[in-house]
């Protein structure tokens, strides 16, 4: 059903006559028949009018679906596409808000990378001045002091004391297992060199993720300022975050991966959840590409756009 066969059969249902009807609206009966017929179409303020009269939605007065779309004149057409004012206003307080936490969490995550970034650079200088032999690590230029692994076989579990036999941590078990693990397979400069590459893919890790929420950002910024989401440039922002998310991904699998072998690991998984998320954005990709195709007049030109 087109727009006139829609008002024309919510009027009769209302029982109201097209004479009362145009009276309510402020309008010639004649305007009524001719929208009635298709000949015209009524302004925006009218369709809400005619909304509030015969107490119904938009899109109930407008068509049933969208398969005549292209029938309407571009400012009805783009209030169909287009939220309702109160919905319109919920959407957008929602989107400043994710707008603001993914600044946020930008800036948060710049931050750590930059301190990664610092630590990359600082692991090879820290580790030149370890020495590990006999469960004993020696530190040659800064403090000249010696830690030892020593296990506790009644207790099963692993301690850590200084060169007069005092136990200086209090770490968990687990956590002193690996150390040891590490430095019993690894030489010192081996590990400086697994710790630096993975320290380092994970700092390009943090970095990508700042990139993936400034998409974020700028895509609920628009939604926030613009009168319709579905716009190409949220598009393909939508579609930015779903390609860094993959780089991502990989970036720190690779590196979880490198540090692993330290303690003679080797695992590279890839989390399930994360390829969904992937997968729900390309298909958010996809709804908004949609958006953007009904929101084009037959000859495939945007409504503001420049014929």
């Amino acid at each position: 059903m087109n727009f006139g066969d829609n008002l024309k059969s919510i009027r009769k249902a209302k029982k109201i006559s097209q004479e009362e009807l145009a009276e309510k609206l402020g309008v010639s009966r004649q305007s009524i028949s001719k929208w009635e017929t298709g000949e015209n179409y009524p302004s925006m303020n009218n369709i809400i009018c005619l909304c509030d009269i015969f107490h119904c939605k938009m899109n109930d007065i407008v068509h049933e679906d969208f398969s005549d779309i292209n029938s309407l004149d571009p400012e009805i057409k783009m209030s169909v596409v287009k939220l309702k004012q109160k919905e319109q206003k919920r959407m957008k307080v929602l989107s400043k808000i994710l707008q603001v936490v993914a600044l946020i969490g930008k800036i948060g995550v710049y931050i750590a990378a930059s301190v990664m970034l610092i630590a990359t650079v600082a692991i090879p200088l820290l580790l030149s001045d370890v020495k590990y032999k006999n469960n004993t690590i020696s530190f040659k230029n800064l403090s000249k002091d010696t830690m030892t692994f020593v296990e506790d076989k009644e207790k099963d579990e692993i301690i850590i004391v200084d060169k007069k036999g005092k136990k200086i941590t209090d770490e968990e078990e687990h956590t002193l297992r690996i150390v040891k693990k590490a430095l019993d397979n690894n030489s010192i400069s081996t590990i400086s060199v697994k710790l630096t590459i993975g320290v380092a893919l994970l700092t390009i890790y943090l970095f990508i993720l700042g990139i993936i929420l400034g998409h974020i950002e700028k895509l609920f910024k628009n939604i926030n300022k613009g009168d319709t989401p579905f716009t190409l440039e949220n598009v393909s922002h939508i579609k930015k975050t779903a390609y860094y998310m993959i780089a991502a991904i990989l970036v720190s699998s690779i590196g979880s991966a490198v540090l692993d072998t330290l303690a003679s690991e080797t695992s590279m998984a890839i989390d399930t959840f994360d390829l969904i998320e992937i997968l729900f954005l390309f298909a958010m990709a996809y709804i908004f590409e949609y958006g953007v195709e009904i929101q084009k007049d037959s000859d495939g030109i945007m409504y503001d756009e420049q014929k």
